[in-house]
């Protein structure tokens, strides 16, 4: 049996740990550099979801504003209409030919009232303004395409 010093078995322990040690901290400090790259890349993925996000706050708003306008005309547009249908086509017509109405208005609304109505307002219409009911009839058939 060969006895090995003392101090020379201690020394071979402490260097076996030491490896070990050493061994602990370089795997620490490889996460480490793991962790600040993921870090690193989830600082760059927030920066880009806020981006977006401010994109489509944005774009949200203008969804929304339009949404409003186009409320709205399609409200007028009733409104319009329900004039049209609760009063006489033909005093009506004698309006809407002397009326700064726009083309596109008086189509959109017309398009949705019964024919025989829209017939009755344009006959009322050509005997005050007939190149606005050549106008409006033309805009129809365009429209129906």
């Amino acid at each position: 049996m060969k006895v090995i010093p003392y101090q020379k078995l201690l020394d071979e322990r402490l260097e076996s740990f030491q490896k070990v040690l050493d061994s602990q901290a370089a795997s620490l400090t490889a996460e480490r550099k793991k962790l600040q790259a993921m870090e690193a890349k989830l600082e760059r993925l927030k920066t880009t979801l806020e981006a977006s996000q401010t994109k489509l706050e944005a774009e949200m708003k203008k969804f929304n504003e339009k949404l409003k306008i186009e409320q709205s005309y399609e409200y007028r547009l009733e409104t319009l209409n329900q004039w049209i249908t609760n009063s006489d086509p033909v005093k009506m017509g004698q309006i809407i030919a002397n009326s700064k109405i726009p083309l596109e208005v008086l189509v959109d609304a017309l398009m949705r009232l019964p024919p025989k109505t829209v017939g009755t307002l344009l006959q009322s219409i050509a005997q005050t303004n007939p190149s606005l009911a050549a106008s409006i009839i033309y805009s129809l058939a365009e429209g129906k395409k």
